[in-house]
């Protein structure tokens, strides 16, 4: 087997390592590290008017 062909086995073989690390849950994303989901603002880009989701999940827009 020529060295070319052992390099891209190898990249091969590490990428499927880590496939099946991930999937057995050995290695996390970092984005699975917490329970609670990412809370984000949505605003214009000078900050002048920003998005509120209600309890009820109806969406407004406000100035601020």
């Amino acid at each position: 087997m020529d060295l070319y062909t052992r390099i891209v086995l190898t990249i091969i073989a590490g990428a499927l390592a880590l496939l099946v690390a991930q999937n057995a849950g050995i290695l996390k994303a970092r984005a699975d590290e917490g329970d609670a989901p990412a809370k984000i603002q949505l605003c214009n880009s000078d900050g002048t008017f920003c998005a509120h989701v209600d309890e009820t999940g109806r969406v407004s827009v406000t100035k601020h």
